[in-house]
């Protein structure tokens, strides 16, 4: 493996198990903070699947892209709606994440997070859009668990990483 290779491969596994350290070394060896693996997955894309919030915010203030989509066409917010993972779910929204985004299977995070019958989740979501134009009305008290059709069969767990310069700090993402 070339050592550029190994990098990436760190970044990636230091997002996917939230190893701090190992996403902070990659990134200060210049490794892409939106670099990715066969299936198109980034560091953010594993951080946010697997609930690392630490991780998602300092790759996105090392400037992930928010609403990069993997090869099924996911983006880190899918991950974070369909795992339920409400701190980043907030976090993503707050950085302008797109909430209608369509993967491949013609799914948005929004039918991710309604997989989930969550009702915090789906009041975050529910709040954010009010201030992105995209008001989502979902009548959350209302929800029962025969209205919440399944969108995903299998759900795999994910990681990613690109160039930058700026100075990022583990934790805030502020």
């Amino acid at each position: 493996m070339d050592p550029h290779a190994e990098l990436v491969q760190l970044l990636l596994d230091g997002a996917r198990y939230g190893d701090d350290e190992d996403v902070e070394s990659a990134i200060r060896q210049h490794v892409g903070v939106d670099s990715t693996d066969e299936a198109g997955r980034t560091a953010l894309h594993m951080a946010c699947a697997n609930g690392h919030e630490s991780v998602a915010c300092y790759l996105i203030n090392a400037g992930a892209d928010v609403d990069i989509k993997n090869k099924e066409g996911n983006t880190p917010l899918h991950w974070a709606c369909l795992n339920g993972h409400k701190s980043i779910v907030k976090t993503l929204l707050e950085k302008q994440a797109i909430i209608s985004v369509l993967n491949n299977a013609g799914k948005t995070p929004v039918d991710e997070a309604l997989t989930r019958d969550d009702k915090e989740l789906m009041e975050i979501i529910h709040e954010a859009s009010k201030g992105m134009g995209d008001d989502i009305s979902v009548e959350v008290e209302e929800m029962q668990d025969d209205e919440v059709e399944e969108t995903l069969g299998d759900a795999d767990t994910l990681t990613a990483v690109e160039d930058t310069e700026e100075t990022a700090v583990m934790g805030d993402c502020s």
